[in-house]
């Protein structure tokens, strides 16, 4: 191997990301991988079968068996040079973080899991709210068995609440004039969120009421930023 494949000085932008990091503004990137061990196969031992892999492999890539050394004082900028002792155990670590979620919805999961409580026939909504592409968007459902309607409150990475008026007209039959039973479900930061509260990270059921309904039926939904809600309306038992 030649002096130069052993010494790679680094240009001036990469350098700079060297000189700027501190313990307070990390520059440098890593990687955390999530697996489930295959059925039967003990953590330890699958671990070890990635280290090997990973072993198996450190020639077809000089990233695997390189350190970086910087110059004295810091005169010229750092260098890539050949780590004769490159021990990729001391590089992969294996943490079992109980924290993980494995066997619960995200709040991804969670609002995958409200769709699928949609009705089987989709109807027109409109939104007042929606300014610029953010504010309350809609989708209304219903069947013979009542109705139910999805709303969020896209709101990118601002947090603006809303709150507005829900007005539900033309019900099924199954819900008009009558007693009916009305189910609220909420996705927030604070609600149906692992990260928030892992003992409630399912869909969770904040409103439950018995209503009257005529032709149509109205409500008012507080949305906080990003939130999702879904609206059920069925016959009472």
């Amino acid at each position: 191997m030649s002096d130069r494949t052993k010494h790679q000085q680094l240009g001036a932008q990469d350098a700079q990301f060297v000189y700027s990091q501190t313990p307070s503004n990390l520059t440098h990137v890593m990687s955390v991988s999530v697996y489930e061990p295959p059925g039967g196969r003990r953590p330890y031992d699958f671990f070890g079968r990635v280290v090997n892999v990973v072993k198996d492999r450190l020639h077809a890539s000089p990233a695997f068996h390189r350190k970086l050394i910087r110059a004295p004082l810091d005169i010229d900028h750092p260098c890539w040079v050949e780590d004769e002792h490159f021990d990729p155990e001391a590089h992969i670590t294996r943490v079992a973080d109980a924290s993980i979620p494995t066997r619960v919805l995200s709040p991804y999961g969670n609002s995958v899991l409200m769709m699928s409580m949609l009705k089987d026939e989709r109807v027109a909504a409109e939104s007042s709210t929606l300014v610029e592409g953010r504010g309350v968007y809609a989708i209304a459902s219903k069947d013979e068995d009542g109705v139910a309607v999805m709303l969020w409150n896209y709101q990118s990475t601002d947090n603006t609440e809303l709150s507005i008026h829900l007005d539900l007209q033309n019900l099924p039959a199954a819900v008009t004039g009558k007693l009916v039973h009305q189910r609220r479900y909420r996705i927030d930061a604070e609600t149906s969120n692992y990260w928030a509260n892992p003992k409630k990270a399912d869909l969770q059921l904040v409103e439950e009421a018995a209503v009257i309904t005529g032709s149509g039926y109205s409500m008012t939904v507080n949305f906080a930023a990003n939130a999702l809600h879904l609206i059920i309306l069925e016959p009472s038992e």
